[in-house]
C-alpha cells in the first residue's frame, strides 16, 4: 500500500513538473511573438526581413 502511494506522488509530481514547463514554454514563446524587437530578429534570422519590409 505505501508503495502505490509513494509512486502516485511520484507521478503527480511529475505531471505537475511538465504541466509548469509547458506554461513556462508557452508564454516565452507568446512573449517573444508580442514583443517587436525580438519579433524583427527572428524575422531576420529566416531571412523574412525583405518580404515584411515591403
Amino acid at each position: 500500500m505505501r508503495t502505490i502511494k509513494k509512486n502516485d506522488e511520484c507521478h503527480n509530481k511529475t505531471t505537475t513538473n511538465f504541466e509548469q514547463w509547458f506554461l513556462h514554454q508557452f508564454l516565452l514563446l507568446k512573449n517573444i511573438l508580442n514583443n517587436k524587437t525580438i519579433k524583427e530578429q527572428f524575422v531576420i534570422i529566416n531571412g523574412w526581413k525583405q518580404e515584411v519590409l515591403e
